[in-house]
């Protein structure tokens, strides 16, 4: 009986151990495929609709093969997806990416607009992209008008005093330009829906943003 015992506990560890070790095996495939795409992504010029899209994949299918929370954690953690809302979204996007990825020509470049481009019902979507109105200077407004959740657009004021200040809580050169460019496209789509949407950046920021580019210019 003792002997039994033993033999069924060396093999439930020896079960959970290779279940253990594929599992650290799928975290290391998708944490790498994720950086490998998100280079990509950060080349110039390669801030696509497919590139976006393809990362986004990785999100999806990593969350798919990586049920235990633990290591779903570590795998977030690795690659910088710290937002419960954006890692939420990205997977949105995944999920679609076989809806998307055919037209990826003629989407946007922005993953929230992406996004929301992703949540439209198939006969909406089929017909935007069939009457072009789905082009990859479309904005989230236009997409929201698409599903019918649009508001009306606000009038313009010139002498607004509503503010946001955004402090960024980063040090690394590579992802507050990364961040810069974010709210930067994001400033544009705003102003192409009527929204006044002005940028200050501070004095510190700006030199940096310079250092980052002649570095880049350099490589």
């Amino acid at each position: 009986m003792g002997t039994k015992s033993v033999s069924k506990s060396g093999q439930s560890q020896g079960k959970r151990q290779q279940k253990q070790q594929e599992l650290e095996q799928t975290l290391q495939h998708y944490t790498s495929e994720f950086q490998s795409k998100h280079s990509v992504y950060e080349q110039q010029n390669g801030k696509t609709a497919e590139a976006v899209l393809d990362l986004c994949k990785v999100v999806f299918d990593a969350s798919s093969a990586l049920k235990n929370k633990s290591y779903l954690k570590d795998f977030r953690d690795k690659n910088g997806l710290h937002d419960k809302g954006t890692f939420s979204q990205f997977k949105t996007i995944g999920a679609n990416h076989a809806r998307l990825s055919p037209h990826a020509n003629r989407l946007p470049s922005s993953w929230y607009t992406l996004y929301k481009i992703a949540k439209l019902d198939g006969a909406t979507f089929t017909a935007a992209i069939t009457s072009g109105q789905l082009h990859p200077l479309v904005t989230q407004r236009n997409v929201r008008e698409l599903a019918g959740t649009a508001n009306p657009a606000p009038k313009r004021k010139g002498n607004a005093t509503l503010r946001y200040v955004i402090e960024l809580g980063e040090t690394d050169m590579d992802r507050v330009k990364e961040c810069d460019d974010e709210i930067e496209m994001l400033a544009k789509e705003l102003a192409t829906d009527g929204y006044a949407f002005n940028i200050t950046r501070s004095e510190e920021l700006k030199r940096l943003l310079v250092s980052v580019s002649s570095r880049k210019l350099a490589a």
